[in-house]
């Protein structure tokens, strides 16, 4: 198992919340001003798994720079 935490600053002014995606599948959303996430998961040996956080609002979502974990 691995206990993921990602932690961001929150920059934007207009957000209606944020978007953690893992591997490009939404996985959770959370509401404006929120600045961490956390799960637990499970990753064998050699696995890797990739994060991206998006603010979003009616307009669209921001891109976002993926962090890859491996699990060693």
């Amino acid at each position: 198992q691995a206990d993921i935490t990602l932690s961001w600053n929150d920059k934007a002014d207009n957000e209606s919340g944020y978007r953690v995606l893992r591997n490009d599948e939404v996985v959770a959303e959370l509401p404006a001003n929120s600045t961490n996430f956390s799960e637990t998961i499970k990753l064998l040996s050699g696995q890797s798994v990739e994060y991206q956080i998006r603010a979003y609002n009616l307009v669209g979502e921001t891109d976002s720079v993926a962090a890859k974990i491996t699990c060693p």
